[in-house]
């Protein structure tokens, strides 16, 4: 069985081409300063131990962009992550 999940994070891509990585709040933000906003979600197949996992989302991103993109968090993600 495969499950597909929203998960609390976007991807900013300004126009510029800068990326960030942002909360739901921070991404309405980065739209109002021309950015395109993009969903990350969760697809999971399987339980148990072969389970398998991946980021999916529906837009132009790149991987490259998202990768680029974790390296500029708002404070909310940040705040959010291990610690």
């Amino acid at each position: 069985m495969m499950t597909t999940d929203k998960l609390p994070l976007y991807v900013n891509i300004f126009p510029d081409g800068r990326g960030t990585l942002t909360c739901a709040h921070c991404a309405i933000d980065a739209e109002l300063e021309g950015a395109h906003a993009t969903a990350l979600f969760t697809r999971r197949r399987g339980d148990g131990p072969g389970e398998s996992s991946a980021i999916v989302w529906q837009s132009d991103l790149s991987a490259e962009q998202l990768i680029a993109a974790t390296r500029d968090q708002c404070q909310h993600m940040a705040d959010y992550g291990p610690g």
